[in-house]
């Protein structure tokens, strides 16, 4: 199988936080697992297996879903969005991309934070900042060094989905369910392929 540029940014010990690797397992693109299990799952999302990519929640609605490069572009820059960066052998890094206003709203910097825990909804690490929606720059005030791996990964990656999606190299972008400007579960179908809800995506 064909590596990745992602693929080169490992995480290695000492570096970062990362749980144990599991066994790899076949598994339908519709793979349905109940609420509990579903619930274990998200709180780990960062381990999922790309067959895994498709999670059913007790709705029978998608926990998380792919998004294309196009919606990724628009997904990634919403304000408010939770994104996994999948390598097609498996490489992955979760990330929170926040949108802040300065200047009276004049400029809008995105500020980038890297999952680095099992807690999926507060153990992030501030990583670095977009400019101008199409530059990423490394935290100097960031703990996590320049040469990490999943600092690395997002340096690697952002400027290909902002550019051209074959430079991406096969991998794959996921959204978690819920919108990236609003955070809202998204529950419409063109919802959540876009990883935006009808409203955010209208504006």
């Amino acid at each position: 199988m064909k590596r990745t540029g992602l693929d080169s940014y490992q995480l290695v010990r000492g570096s970062e936080p990362r749980e144990k690797e599991q066994p790899r397992r076949q598994a339908p693109n519709h793979y349905a697992v109940n609420t509990r299990k579903a619930k274990a799952m998200n709180a780990t999302v960062h381990t999922l297996h790309p067959e895994d990519q498709i999670l059913r929640d007790e709705e029978g609605h998608d926990a998380h879903a792919a998004l294309s490069h196009d919606n990724a572009k628009r997904f990634i820059l919403a304000g408010n969005a939770t994104v996994t960066f999948a390598s097609p052998t498996g490489v992955r890094f979760t990330f929170k991309v926040r949108a802040k206003d300065v200047n009276d709203g004049a400029k809008t910097l995105h500020f980038v934070s890297v999952l680095t825990g099992s807690d999926n909804e507060s153990d992030f690490t501030f990583l670095g900042t977009i400019f101008d929606s199409q530059t990423f720059r490394h935290g100097r005030k960031s703990r996590i060094g320049q040469d990490a791996p999943s600092a690395r990964a997002f340096a690697w990656a952002f400027p290909r989905i902002m550019g051209d999606a074959a430079d991406l190299q096969g991998m794959e972008i996921f959204h978690e369910g819920r919108c990236g400007a609003c955070g809202r579960k998204l529950t419409i179908p063109e919802s959540i392929t876009a990883g935006l809800g009808p409203v955010c995506a209208g504006r």
